[in-house]
Parts: C-alpha cells; structure tokens; sequence
C-alpha cells in the first residue's frame, strides 16, 4: 500500500574498485551490490531495492523458498566500462555472448551484471534481472525461456512510493515500455502465435530483429499475466514452479510425454512440452483465448491504467 511502513535493510558499504575507477560494495542480507555508479539516487537506493524486489517472488509465487544470501550485482557507470569488466572476467567468449546487448546487461550463474540506463530502467533491470538470479539459484531444474522471461519482465513493475519516494511499490502491470511494444505488435499484426512464443529462442531472436525480440518479451509479459489472471491456469502456473524448484519438472515431461519430450524441455529450454504438461494440449484454443486477452489489454483507454499500475482487464 502506498505509504505503508518498510521493514528496515541492514546495509554495510566498504570502498570497491574496478580498473582503478573507485566505486562502492553495498551488503545487505541477500546482496552484495558493486557499482562504480556515483548518484546518490541510484546508490541509496540499490540495497532496499533488491531486496524488496526478490522477497515479493516467494508471496507472488507460493512453494518457492527464499534464496540463498550472498547473490552478487555489478553495476557498472556506462557501457564501455560494462564491456571492459564483461571482458576481463568472462574473456572473449563472454564479449561474443555478451556484445549484442545494447541496454541493461545479464546474469549468468547468479550474478548480474549491468550498467546505469537511468533511474528508472535500471531498477527495472535489477528487477528483470533479480528473478533470473532467483531462479538460477533456486530452482533444481532451468525453466523454459517462455515462462523464465515471462516472469522477469513482470517483475519490471513498479512505481516509487509518493510518500516514501526511496522505496518501491511493485506493480506488474505498471510497464508502459512492454504495454507500447504490445499495443505495435497487435496494430501491425506482429503478434506471435502462442505454439511461435513457446519455441522461440531470445538469443536467437535479438540476432534476427529487435522488433521481433521486443515483441518476444512484450507477449512473455501478457502471458504471464494472462495465467495469473485465470484461477485454474494460476493454480498450474504455481504447481509448475513449484515442481522446477524440487526438480519434479521434467519428470513430469518424461511421464507424460516420454524421453525425447524430456530431453528437448531439459537441453533447448523452449518447445511446447511444459506447456502440455501443465496446462493442457489444445493450444490452438488456447492461442486465440490469449491473444483475444492481449486485445483486451490493448483496447483504446487501457494505457491509462498501465500508467497507473492497474489491470486493463478487470
């Protein structure tokens, strides 16, 4: 609620360096954040943030545990230097994976690494970010990508309180850059299929067209949101996460579907296997409901409730 009291953040700062650029390593109970960042409105800001941020996965999503402390975010001032710590610590095979991104950063193996892109976009990416860490960290088995980007770009989010303008009130619905690319898409006639979004693979999509990976993220937002709207696909969403976590999953694939389902859901990450598993065979049904939801997300008079954080649906 806005202006509800915030639980304290214990948080201790030491001086942390990169390449001879001084800078700051902020910890708190889950976090060591390293930034070479000099604004205070970044840098106050980043430990309440973080922390706040990751807790709401375990109320969003019930059956998932509260992760592990020390997860590490490096916040680096600008893209240059981005490219220079991206290079020194992941080598040229992590400048050749890593290179493409022209906003924000990624996180491999728990640890994010980013760049400012402003107020704003950069607590969205530690957002976006903070729930790949979540899930690299936390769950026995890899999510698909569908489902895994589905979740970080609804955890983008947020307003700041207009009370206590420090702190965050996370809103899922409050992402006008997701809502815009949406909105083109739906008016251009870009909207993937469903059976298209489910095996699509981002890494392939951001070397093809950046209006295709907009619009690759863009869906993976309405169709998280779409599943948490719907009672039946929210109990399957929670028990599909709740089983990745244990390392139930794939099994349930394999049950289900056989070896080579399992294999393809376990190695490529992308398909329609999960999908069937959890939420049912008919996904030509199930594409038109979804983008007859995305329409109704679209429809004229919506943004205004985005801008305010609200459901366009309801």
């Amino acid at each position: 609620m806005l202006g509800a009291p915030r639980a304290e953040v214990a948080v201790s700062s030491s001086p942390w360096t990169f390449q001879g650029n001084p800078g700051m390593a902020y910890t708190s109970k889950h976090y060591r954040v390293l930034t070479t960042v000099d604004r205070a409105i970044l840098t106050d800001r980043f430990s309440r943030f973080t922390e706040a941020s990751l807790m709401r996965f375990a109320e969003a999503f019930p059956g998932l545990s509260e992760p592990r402390a020390g997860l590490e975010v490096f916040v680096l001032e600008a893209r240059p230097e981005w490219v220079r710590f991206v290079a020194e610590v992941y080598g040229q095979e992590g400048l050749d994976r890593y290179s493409g991104i022209q906003r924000g950063g990624f996180t491999e193996r728990g640890r994010s690494v980013l760049w400012d892109i402003g107020v704003q976009d950069t607590f969205a990416i530690l957002a976006h970010e903070g729930w790949h860490q979540y899930e690299q960290v936390s769950m026995r088995e890899p999510l698909p990508a569908w489902l895994d980007e589905g979740i970080a770009v609804w955890a983008e989010g947020f307003r700041w309180d207009t009370y206590q303008p420090d702190e965050a009130v996370f809103l899922p619905w409050a992402n006008v850059e997701r809502f815009d690319q949406l909105r083109r898409a739906s008016d251009r006639g870009g909207l993937m299929p469903l059976e298209q979004l489910l095996t699509e693979r981002p890494q392939q999509l951001i070397k093809l067209s950046s209006e295709s990976t907009l619009t690759y993220y863009a869906q993976c937002w309405a169709l998280l949101h779409y599943l948490r709207d719907d009672p039946m696909h929210r109990e399957a969403l929670d028990r599909l996460l709740e089983d990745a976590a244990a390392g139930r999953m794939i099994g349930r694939v394999r049950t289900r579907l056989g070896d080579r389902a399992a294999r393809t859901a376990s190695q490529r990450r992308t398909g329609t296997e999960v999908w069937r598993v959890y939420f049912g065979d008919d996904l030509e049904a199930e594409g038109t409901r979804f983008l007859a939801y995305i329409e109704r997300v679209v429809a004229p008079g919506s943004k205004n409730r985005i801008v305010r954080g609200e459901s366009p649906v309801e």
